[in-house]
């Protein structure tokens, strides 16, 4: 018979490595000539300053209507806990294009497909070490919001009737924040919500209570029909109480305080557990993590 202990006191449950030193991080600026054969394409890459050739790697899909700074919050955390972020510019969708294009004309299939080719450009462009850091084998996770959320998942097997990725390697991680089950966004980009099980990697799926933005009266529910359909050995959904879908970008550098602790400490965590491996990553994700969810109020499935 395994000995009871008791739970550690609440007093301390912390969110994961948020008070602890932080790396030197640097932002710089890349281009690729766009996939399409048009213009080039902005690539960001947010990284510790002092790195080897290889570190854990970070592509980032925004969603749509995205402005550059919309994760930069998560950028900024990650490299400073030694994670190489990297995120194209979605010209086709981001707020430029939805200004001049209406929501509607940015959110569609073509952009799909052209945000598909975008990512595929820049995971080859890594790949090749074309800016002098490739990810480390074994370490590639893909990470999107919203649209972003659901372009991501097509390169960890998520199904759309008109878009066939070519994923340049595996990707061993997958982070999705509002992700859609069977709701508008799907059904206009064409993507099975079924095929949410076909996802077999470590999956993070994140949501907000308030998070009911194009949802087809189904509010927040829509975002645990993924969770729901999953079939990932390794799968978790961090609903974060009070937050709405714009909550998780960020608007002339803010972001709503339990937002912000609870996306970027959770996101480490998975990352360092079942990315990296590490021990007390998978520690905070078992014991502490519930309580710190509830202190914030949150929830874990």
């Amino acid at each position: 018979m395994e000995e009871y202990q008791e739970p550690p006191p609440f007093e301390q449950a912390a969110p994961y490595r948020m008070d602890e030193p932080v790396l030197a991080i640097q932002t710089r600026t890349e281009y690729l000539d766009h996939p399409s054969g048009r213009g080039r394409l902005r690539v960001d890459l947010t990284s510790p300053a002092e790195h080897g050739e290889s570190l854990p790697t970070v592509v980032i899909s925004p969603g749509l209507g995205a402005h550059r700074s919309a994760t930069r919050y998560i950028e900024s955390f990650l490299a400073g806990r030694g994670y190489l972020v990297v995120r194209p510019t979605h010209g086709g969708s981001d707020w430029t294009a939805v200004a001049l294009k209406t929501p509607f004309g940015a959110f569609s299939r073509t952009e799909l497909r052209r945000r598909t080719s975008e990512l595929t450009a820049t995971i080859k462009a890594l790949d090749e070490g074309l800016w002098g850091v490739s990810p480390e084998e074994g370490r590639l996770c893909m990470m999107g919001h919203s649209f972003g959320a659901l372009t991501s998942g097509l390169f960890a097997g998520l199904k759309a009737d008109t878009v066939e990725v070519n994923v340049p390697r595996a990707v061993d991680t997958l982070i999705v924040l509002s992700p859609y089950g069977n709701s508008f966004p799907t059904q206009r980009l064409g993507i099975d919500p079924q095929s949410f099980g076909n996802l077999v990697q470590p999956t993070l799926f994140v949501s907000g209570t308030k998070d009911d933005l194009w949802t087809l009266g189904k509010g927040s529910r829509s975002h645990l029909e993924p969770y729901m359909k999953c079939q990932a050995p390794v799968k978790s959904h961090l609903l974060i109480g009070g937050t709405r879908h714009g909550h998780f970008s960020e608007v002339f550098g803010w972001v709503r305080r339990d937002t912000r602790i609870m996306v970027n400490s959770t996101i480490t965590a998975f990352l360092d557990a079942h990315m990296m491996g590490q021990t007390r990553g998978l520690d905070y994700l078992q014991k502490q993590l519930p309580l710190v969810a509830f202190e914030h109020g949150s929830w874990v499935l």
